[in-house]
């Protein structure tokens, strides 16, 4: 899904701009500008990623713009950056972080910013990257469980890759966060051995589960999984940033709510009445 904004300062006016975006039958995407963009001051390019021709988008996008204003200011809104998870090298494999950040490096946008990218791979390799805080979305979810079913008295890291933002948000609300290990095959996905590393001094709580991507949803499954039969008396909740949800709603059953950004777009029809909550993000 892309979409392009202008800002005038001088008229202070700010507004989405029309532009045609297809595809031709031999497969190959083509975008044709429909608004002047010599009248903007400064451009973004709103980019939620679904696919690698949404990618190609982007470049055509930039490359249209260039040849009409080379003047103007170009910034790329890329909330959910694709192959941020790609981001070890294993022999054999593509770096495929690598790739596409040397792809929107060549764009020469004059910003990209990102939001929640999965490691600090990303951000690293990116050029004039900037990452977008998001965490008050977060705090917006946990007000809404408080005044509508629960509040929130612990917050639950699923790895250690999402310590330091489950620590964040633990901080922020004043509760424990609590550790939880796993181990993933990264030839085959296949996850095992998950264990709490402390185990609470407490029988009953609210927990929200804080991780950036749920994909197929195998982590929370194992993880929702853990809790049932370890501690039943737990209510879990889930945040994620950015809701693939390739599974749909099965892997997630277990779950009293779940929420995320619209950075990604997802198809929830299989979700029926237990969809998520979705926050809507975007940057002026």
């Amino acid at each position: 899904m892309l979409k392009l904004y202008g800002y005038n300062y001088n008229n202070q006016l700010y507004e989405q701009l029309d532009f045609k975006y297809l595809v031709f039958p031999g497969g190959e995407p083509h975008v044709e500008l429909k608004t002047e963009t010599t009248f903007y001051d400064y451009l973004v390019v709103d980019a939620r990623i679904g696919n690698a021709t949404d990618l190609i988008g982007v470049c055509l996008i930039k490359d249209a713009i260039k040849r009409l204003n080379t003047a103007t200011t170009v910034d790329l809104f890329i909330p959910y950056f694709p192959g941020a998870r790609q981001d070890r090298y294993e022999p054999g494999f593509s770096l495929s972080v690598k790739v596409y950040t040397d792809i929107i490096n060549s764009l020469e946008f004059n910003k990209v910013i990102v939001v929640d990218p999965h490691s600090p791979v990303t951000s690293a390799l990116l050029n004039n990257c900037r990452i977008e805080d998001h965490t008050n979305l977060i705090l917006d979810y946990t007000d809404y469980l408080k005044k509508n079913e629960a509040e929130i008295n612990a917050v639950i890291a699923p790895d250690l890759g999402a310590a330091k933002r489950a620590q964040t948000i633990a901080d922020m609300l004043g509760v424990p966060m609590l550790q939880v290990l796993k181990k993933r095959d990264p030839k085959t996905g296949k996850l095992s051995n998950l264990e709490l590393i402390d185990t609470p001094n407490f029988k009953v709580r609210n927990c929200l589960v804080v991780d950036d991507i749920c994909d197929g949803g195998g982590t929370f499954k194992l993880l929702s999984d853990y809790f049932r039969l370890n501690f039943p008396t737990f209510n879990l909740y889930l945040w994620v940033t950015h809701g693939i949800f390739s599974k749909g709603f099965e892997p997630l059953v277990d779950y009293r709510g779940v929420a995320c950004t619209d950075s990604f777009p997802s198809n929830m029809s299989g979700f029926g009445n237990n969809k998520p909550v979705v926050y809507k993000i975007w940057r002026k």
